[in-house]
């Protein structure tokens, strides 16, 4: 049997952003090892089943034969864990996905570098010609633009990549049969054709509430640096900001007047110690110390027309071209029995509740003593007595590990080290 198989099912039984998939593939080495162990042996795994062995135990596989034949059929791509090209950036999250849905065209993202601008959906006039500006300029510069291919800034972002004549990368939170939002349609059928689009949750996944934060993650660790051009002091983009700061990633804000509350978000952005933009070249000038060869210089920079007429929205496209969007995934069933099975076999709303992230803590809204603290930690663990410092005392040290334990940043592990939480 094809072993593609047994990665779509651990994938589906598990759900999005668990650490549990990639810690089982660890302990039993391939997914078809985890899909043949019993319960015994999955006891015996470090993991932490609260509840959910049963998904684990259900060993029918017709659920991913279907989304493998979808897939087949309607030129839907696949990328797991073991393949060559799945991207290592990617492979440095502890709850990684395991494998990714994609249409377009891969590109070696990992020696690429790549720009990832998000912000507020109800953005602003002025928010339209900073995010317009900055990535068309990055885009002709060699940057290559990630985004969530959502309303406002999102797709501001992909259109001035597309303009600029150049690949962009979207990051779906829904399934890969979705085009979601539906105002975006014809911009999610463009970005196939000329760039990327990729999800991990499977085709037939609704988009949801919960999706999009755990897509947030995804974008930020694709990016060789991350971008907030406009965003309210609630806006959705302070979480893939989080996921930045968490991930050492290089963040960027546009400074807004302390009176503008569409901006509101930047500026704590700002102070959780984002590095200011006002143009594309201050965002580049940090690139260029990583991939100088695959940046223009400052002088060669073009930004004419960016703001002109043809930029306010797409060219029109025929109507052929949006059926890169593959149709809605079904599982149709020929019989009543059948019905009743796909039915088991789909993953039910309870496990989605049951599976739903607890609320995280916001790491902007820490004081700058404990987020240094976060941020010098990685998620592998490391003995506590390690983080003092001339400043940081023995007891500094104890009192933040458990100060930020108990807000949920940090896990105690045995031997007596510490480390992020895996979300």
């Amino acid at each position: 049997m094809n072993e593609l198989i047994y990665w779509v099912w651990l994938s589906t039984v598990s759900g999005a952003a668990r650490v549990t998939p990639n810690t089982l593939l660890k302990y039993f080495g391939s997914p078809e090892a985890v899909y043949q162990a019993g319960e015994p042996e999955l006891k015996s795994a470090p993991v932490d089943w609260a509840g959910c062995m049963s998904l684990y135990l259900n060993k029918s596989l017709k659920f991913a034969d279907r989304i493998l034949e979808y897939c087949d059929k309607n030129k839907v791509g696949i990328v797991s864990l073991k393949d060559m090209f799945y991207p290592e950036r990617l492979r440095l999250l502890p709850n990684r996905p395991i494998l990714m849905y994609y249409l377009g065209n891969f590109i070696d993202i990992d020696n690429t570098p790549c720009l990832a601008i998000v912000g507020t959906r109800k953005v602003t006039e002025r928010g339209i010609r900073i995010t317009k500006r900055i990535a068309y300029d990055s885009a002709r510069a060699g940057a290559v633009i990630i985004s969530g291919l959502a309303l406002g800034v999102d797709a501001l972002a992909h259109k001035a990549a597309l303009y600029a004549g150049k690949k962009t990368i979207g990051i779906l939170g829904c399934g890969i049969d979705t085009p979601y939002p539906p105002q975006n349609r014809e911009l999610i059928a463009e970005v196939c054709e000329k760039g990327l689009v990729m999800t991990e949750f499977a085709p037939g996944t609704p988009p949801s509430g919960m999706n999009f934060p755990i897509r947030n993650r995804v974008i930020s660790a694709l990016s060789s640096a991350v971008l907030i051009t406009e965003a309210a002091q609630k806006s959705g983009a302070l979480i893939t900001a989080e996921y930045a700061l968490k991930q050492h990633k290089p963040l960027f804000a546009v400074p807004r007047d302390i009176l503008d509350t569409a901006g509101a978000g930047c500026n704590i952005i700002l102070k959780a110690g984002a590095k200011p933009a006002t143009c594309a070249e201050d965002i580049l000038e940090t690139l260029r110390t990583d991939y100088a060869d695959k940046l223009d210089p400052p002088k060669n920079i073009k930004t004419d027309g960016a703001d002109g007429a043809g930029f306010g929205g797409m060219r029109r496209r025929s109507a052929g071209r949006s059926a890169i969007i593959p149709p809605k995934f079904t599982a149709p069933a020929s019989s009543e029995d059948e019905s009743e099975a796909a039915a088991e076999e789909s993953i039910p709303q309870e496990r989605v509740e049951k599976q739903k992230p607890d609320p995280r803590p916001s790491l902007l809204a820490l004081d700058d003593e404990e987020r240094a603290f976060v941020l010098a930690l990685s998620y592998d663990p490391v003995p506590i007595d390690t983080l003092v410092t001339d400043i940081r005392t023995v007891k500094k040290v104890l009192s933040l590990a458990t100060s930020l334990e108990i807000k949920g940043f940090v896990t105690r592990y045995p031997g007596n080290r510490i480390g992020l939480k895996a979300e």
